[in-house]
């Protein structure tokens, strides 16, 4: 959404300073930076929401450095663990981590263009006015008091990750639950394998390695577990009855009245959220660009609205050059009546 409106600022510059005007109140609680590789990145200046994303960053980041120094490593090392499962495991945690990173950072889908479009925009009978943003914004889009703006298909604002979710994280969100789920299931098991079944490390320096037989790392990472374990597997069955139903997790806190919406097979609700129908790209936790699903007809995208612009611009265009005269159809003009007059003389 971002790349689209710059690019559309681009191309008509006569939008920019409304755009800005407009949005600056939005922003006011949000940092934006391009990152190589990664693209616009974002992240909300909540003190509360930040000591919180602080504490979750550090928890996952011990379970994932107890589990694969202590316990991987060293049972890898020593042949008591196989090769395809240690490259597994750590690719489940890195999937998880850099899951966790990209709800933190990624833009949840807040709304630009539809408050710069607003006179152009002329059918608003299926949208929603915001009498914060004070702007027209598109069906099932809510205002988040933390964020300060509106979110185009907003979940709910998930303060421990110090972001909101929705419809441009809903899917990496969904993919931070699926693989913390699986990670705190496997780990859990190496815990148990670890204490009752794996001998004690041979090739690790006991000196060095102190914390390989210290049980208190172990204590710790359990408590954490066990914990992410009930707090994803709730999180998991809520967030997909929500997805099977076609609903937000606003909608039901608020009661809203179920619309007419598009009704979806299971997998062409998990398609819509993914924003692809290749399930093969559905693992991995990247942004994807909004696009008008193909199971919806009544979805608006932003090549929509560039459309848009287009065709208002061009309008205005046509209008301007049919009524307005050119400095040479002036010139000819007055050369002719110049001539008539000569003529008659």
């Amino acid at each position: 959404m971002e790349d689209v409106e710059l690019e559309v600022q681009t191309m008509y510059p006569g939008f920019v300073h409304h755009l800005n005007s407009t949005s600056m109140q939005q922003k006011s609680n949000v940092l934006t930076a391009r990152l190589p590789f990664v693209g616009r990145v974002r992240l909300l200046t909540d003190c509360v929401g930040l000591l919180k994303c602080c504490f979750v960053v550090i928890c996952y980041v011990y379970a994932v450095f107890v589990s694969l120094v202590v316990i991987v490593q060293p049972q890898y090392d020593d042949d008591n663990m196989s090769a395809p499962f240690a490259v597994l495991y750590t690719s489940l945690c890195f999937n998880m981590f850099l899951s966790l990173i990209m709800s933190i950072i990624t833009n949840p889908g807040q709304l630009y263009l539809t408050q710069a479009l607003e006179p152009l925009l002329s059918d608003t009978t299926s949208k929603s006015y915001c009498k914060t943003c004070h702007m027209h914004r598109p069906p099932r889009s809510f205002h988040c008091s933390h964020c300060g703006h509106c979110v185009r298909r907003m979940d709910f604002h998930y303060s421990w990750l110090n972001n909101c979710v929705g419809e441009d994280n809903h899917h990496i969100f969904l993919l931070t639950i699926i693989y913390t789920l699986f990670f705190c299931i496997t780990t859990l098991i190496l815990t148990v394998l670890h204490f009752y079944y794996y001998p004690k490390c041979i090739t690790c320096d006991k000196q060095i390695f102190y914390i390989k037989h210290s049980i208190w790392f172990i204590y710790t990472l359990n408590i954490i577990l066990i914990y992410g374990l009930f707090q994803s597997l709730i999180m998991f069955v809520v967030q997909h009855l929500n997805i099977i139903m076609n609903r937000t997790t606003v909608e039901n806190v608020l009661l809203t009245p179920v619309v007419d919406y598009t009704p979806y097979t299971k997998f062409e609700s998990y398609a819509d959220l993914f924003k692809t129908t290749n399930i093969l790209l559905w693992p991995f936790p990247c942004k994807r660009q909004p696009f008008s699903s193909q199971f919806d007809s009544t979805a608006t995208t932003t090549t929509d609205v560039a459309s848009i612009i287009a065709t208002t611009t061009a309008a205005a265009a046509t209008t301007t050059t049919t009524t307005t005269p050119t400095l040479e159809a002036l010139e000819a003009s007055e050369e002719d009546h110049a001539n008539h007059q000569n003529g008659l003389v």
